[in-house]
């Protein structure tokens, strides 16, 4: 009995543990648009055969469940069809999300028939300040110049 007793909240205490950990796992969802706030400055154009090959970045902002400016910067392909792709780096400085606020860097790929019709999808990859702990993902449609964003995500301690 004595074994048990002493067993018992430590048990308890491992629960607990596992608990935390799930609950910190489980993935918030949230909306939000996005919108270019200036024009892109363009670094570099090249071209290989049919395609052209953009280098940019641009400001933009996000608004609804998660919130703030931010910099968009990476290479476009725009193909001989009119087509296009890419992927980009994304810095969110003061952006808001389930209402801590911070900053986050994230990547993206995007593809589309036109850049008036693009998806695509970003990964956060770090964030610092309140939102230290951020890992998430956004699916987003629309067009060069703004869309929407479908966001899941959550904070890991």
């Amino acid at each position: 009995m004595r074994g048990f007793l002493f067993t018992l909240p430590a048990a308890l205490a491992v629960l607990g543990l596992f608990a935390s950990t799930a609950a910190a796992d489980q993935p918030i969802s949230a909306t939000s648009t996005f919108t270019a706030t200036g024009p892109p400055t363009v670094t570099d154009i090249s071209t290989a055969g049919p395609n052209t090959f953009i280098t940019e970045s641009g400001p933009a902002r996000y608004d609804g469940d998660v919130s703030g400016p931010y910099l968009i910067a990476g290479t476009l392909q725009i193909k001989g069809d009119g087509s296009v792709s890419g992927h980009a780096t994304v810095v969110c400085t003061g952006c808001t999300i389930g209402g801590r606020t911070g900053d986050f860097s994230a990547v993206t790929n995007f593809s589309g028939p036109s850049l008036a019709e693009i998806k695509g999808q970003l990964t956060i990859t770090s964030a610092t300040g309140d939102l230290a702990g951020l890992h998430g993902t956004t699916d987003y449609a629309g067009s060069a110049l703004g869309g929407t964003n479908t966001w899941s995500y959550h904070f890991q301690p």
